[in-house]
C-alpha cells in the first residue's frame, strides 16, 4: 500500500490497484494512519471497493478529534 501520484495503491507484484484519490481522505486523518488502516483491511480480505466505501464515509465527530 503506498501513494503515487496523489493516489493511494494497492499493489501484489505487478497488479495495482488504485483505491483511492488522497483528496478523498478527510483532512484530519493522517495519511500515514489511513495506508496502515488500508493495509490491514486488505491483509484480511476485505475487497477494494469496500475498503474504499469505508474510508469515504468514515467521519469523526469534533469530539473524537479534539486534543
Amino acid at each position: 500500500v503506498f501513494v503515487r501520484g496523489g493516489q493511494v495503491v494497492l499493489a501484489t507484484g505487478e497488479n495495482q490497484v488504485q483505491l483511492v484519490g488522497l483528496t478523498g481522505i478527510p483532512q484530519n486523518f493522517e495519511v500515514e494512519n489511513v495506508l496502515a488502516a488500508i493495509g490491514a483491511a486488505w491483509a484480511l480480505g476485505i475487497s477494494p471497493d469496500l475498503i474504499c466505501a469505508g474510508i469515504s464515509t468514515f467521519d469523526l465527530g469534533p469530539a473524537e478529534t479534539a486534543s
